[in-house]
C-alpha cells in the first residue's frame, strides 16, 4: 500500500507536486496505480468506456473504476453517495452538483450495460453476468417489437366504431385493442385482447374475467389460450 501511495504522489498524471492545498486522492487514482493487478478482460472493458457527461469524457470511466474497487470492499454499500464521495479529489468541490454529475454517469453506464442497479446498489458486471444482462435486454426489446406489431395487426382488424343492429340501426361502440383505445364514442365498450398480450402476461386472464363479472356495459373478447402465435410473427 505504501508503494501505491508513493506512486500516486509522484505520478505526473495526478500532478500532486503542483497541486494546491486541499487536493485529495480519489479512488480511481488508486485503481490506476494497481492496473497490473486487474484482470486483463476487466481492464479492457473499463478502458473501452467512451461516455461523456456534461463535456467530461473521464467521469464515466472514473466512476466505473470506483465501483469496481468498492465491490472488493463488501462492507461498503455501493450507493450514489458513497461512489460520489470516493471520487472527490478536492475539498473545494461542490458536492451536490458533483453527485448529480456522477448520477448522470451511472445512468449512462447502466444504459451501456457496464453496470446494473439492484437492491439500492450499483454493481459492475463482466463476463458471463454481463452476457446474461445483454441477452435479457435483447429479449425485452424483441418482446416490445412483437407486442407493437401484434397491436398494429389488431388495430387493423378492429377498424370500426359502429355496428349495424339487425340492419335496423347503427350504433357507436367504444373499442379497445390490447387496452389501447381505438374508438372513443358509444355507451357500450368492446375490449379485445390478442394472444401475444396474454402470452406475455401483460394482463392476467383471471383479472379480465373478474372485471367482466363487474361490468354490464363492456364486452370482452379473449383468444384461444391454446394458440401460440409468437413464432409466426417473430
Amino acid at each position: 500500500m505504501l508503494g501505491v501511495t508513493q506512486g500516486i504522489l509522484k505520478s505526473p498524471e495526478t500532478a500532486f507536486k503542483e497541486s494546491k492545498l486541499g487536493r485529495i486522492v480519489s479512488i480511481d487514482e488508486i485503481f490506476d496505480q494497481i492496473v497490473t493487478e486487474i484482470p486483463s478482460d476487466i481492464l479492457r472493458d473499463i478502458n473501452d468506456v467512451k461516455i461523456s457527461v456534461n463535456d467530461d469524457s473521464n467521469l464515466a470511466k472514473r466512476t466505473i473504476k470506483a465501483i469496481f474497487l468498492l465491490q472488493q470492499l463488501k462492507w461498503i454499500p455501493k450507493t450514489l453517495t458513497n461512489i460520489s464521495r470516493a471520487l472527490i479529489n478536492s475539498i473545494d468541490i461542490d458536492i451536490p452538483s458533483y453527485e448529480s454529475n456522477v448520477e448522470s454517469a451511472l445512468d449512462k453506464l447502466i444504459k451501456g450495460k457496464y453496470i446494473i442497479f439492484e437492491n439500492g446498489q450499483y454493481e459492475y458486471i463482466s463476463g458471463s453476468k454481463k452476457l446474461i444482462e445483454e441477452e435479457i435486454s435483447r429479449e425485452l426489446i424483441k418482446r416490445h417489437e412483437i407486442k407493437r406489431f401484434a397491436g398494429e395487426l389488431l388495430e387493423n382488424v378492429l377498424d370500426f366504431g359502429r355496428l349495424n343492429y339487425e340492419n335496423v340501426k347503427y350504433f357507436n361502440i367504444k373499442v379497445f385493442g390490447d387496452d389501447n383505445e381505438l374508438s372513443s364514442k358509444g355507451k357500450i365498450t368492446l375490449k379485445v385482447y390478442s394472444p401475444i398480450f396474454l402470452e406475455y402476461k401483460t394482463i392476467e386472464k383471471p383479472s379480465i374475467i373478474d372485471e367482466s363479472h363487474r361490468s354490464t356495459e363492456t364486452v370482452f373478447w379473449l383468444p384461444n389460450p391454446e394458440i401460440k402465435i409468437e413464432n409466426d410473427i417473430s
